[in-house]
């Protein structure tokens, strides 16, 4: 028997085991009656603690993985709190916000990642907004616009939803001022019915047409007409008519009515 007290360092003990059986112990396989000499080692007294698997060698151990010891076993520590114990390289976890480009705008809510010593690549902890397009830093936020590809502030069609940067992009424009006839010359940009004259007589050729212009009505036409012009070259002539052929002015003609271009007067004959 061992004395309580005992110093430390390994103790022999015989132990005689009880001799009225004579069955095989199931536990120790030693027979009753048979004699058992152990050896018992005392050791330092100590309070157990939790030691954790560091498979990676990095200082961080395995919260999964741990044994309780009073001395870390060889491959454990101390410390829990590595995020992944197959990479050296990261040991602790963080919440980022995800910045594929490095504009600093940035996608979605903030993410947990396992990183080591510095900030991992794609990521940002802060945000200035979300990113409308995160594979491209020179575009980050997003607007409606009319496209206006001459740029006279008439625009074509209705607005979009594009992603852009720091300005409005080339061919485009967040306010119109009116629907373009014709986005590829900034000096037109609105349309109306106009009649041809290009005498500026005030009389016109043929029906009304849509005509695409700027400030001002284009020459050569006009927005209302007088009436048909038979000579839309010469201002001097306009309005046509039939009449006869009286040379001598007595009254009495020579030949069929023929039709006459002229101004505001008959012609004389």
């Amino acid at each position: 028997m061992i004395e309580a007290g005992a110093a430390q360092g390994s103790h022999r003990m015989r132990i005689v085991t009880a001799d009225f059986l004579d069955e095989a112990d199931p536990c120790s396989n030693v027979y009753y009656g048979a004699t058992v000499d152990l050896t018992i080692t005392i050791g330092e007294d100590c309070t157990p603690m939790m030691f954790y698997a560091d498979a990676d060698g990095d200082g961080y151990g395995d919260l999964a993985m741990s044994v309780e010891a009073c001395e870390a076993p060889a491959g454990y520590v101390s410390n829990s709190t590595d995020c992944n114990d197959s990479d050296d390289q990261v040991y602790r976890n963080g919440l980022f916000f995800v910045d594929a480009d490095g504009d600093g705008y940035t996608v979605g809510a903030q993410v947990t990642v396992c990183y080591g010593d510095d900030m991992p690549a794609g990521y940002a902890m802060t945000s200035m907004g979300e990113d409308c397009d995160d594979s491209d830093a020179s575009v980050y936020q997003s607007g409606s616009f009319f496209v206006d590809a001459d740029g006279d502030g008439y625009t074509m069609g209705e607005s979009m939803v594009m992603c852009y940067g720091a300005t409005t992009p080339e061919g485009y424009t967040m306010e119109s001022l009116g629907m373009d006839c014709n986005d590829n010359d900034a000096s037109v940009y609105q349309s109306m019915m106009l009649f041809v004259d290009n005498d500026g007589d005030g009389y016109t050729v043929g029906e009304a047409a849509s005509v695409c212009y700027g400030a001002e009505i284009p020459a050569g036409y006009v927005m209302e007409s007088m009436g048909v012009d038979c000579d839309d070259n010469n201002a001097a002539l306009y309005q046509s008519i039939m009449v006869y052929a009286d040379n001598d002015g007595d009254g009495y003609t020579v030949g069929d009515a023929i039709a006459i271009c002229f101004g505001t007067e008959v012609p004389a004959g």
